[in-house]
């Protein structure tokens, strides 16, 4: 496991493999689309966090997770949705191709 001693007492730094998807994904957004569009998605983490946390480990999720729930996502879509100008929006488009 990431983080745990071996047998020789050195600590093992390889990710497990759910950061290692994590972080293709990271990387194939930022390809695709700008820094910013991207960024906002983040807020969605520790929504799936404890989504998959009740799930997988059978974790509580209760009324006042799912309203603040509600909150951080019509935060994330106004961000997303808002009319913005021909130059901020420039500013916002997938990057460059080579």
């Amino acid at each position: 496991m990431a983080g745990q001693s071996t047998q020789n007492g050195a600590a093992d730094a390889r990710p497990r493999s759910p950061a290692r998807v994590a972080y293709l994904l990271w990387y194939w957004a930022l390809a695709h689309l700008a820094a910013a569009r991207v960024a906002i998605f983040t807020n969605l983490q520790p929504l799936a966090t404890a989504l998959l946390g009740q799930l997988f480990l059978g974790e509580r999720v209760t009324a006042a997770f799912f309203g603040a729930a509600a909150v951080v996502m019509a935060g994330v879509l106004l961000a997303q949705w808002r009319a913005t100008d021909a130059a901020e929006e420039a500013l916002l488009e997938s990057p460059a191709k080579p």
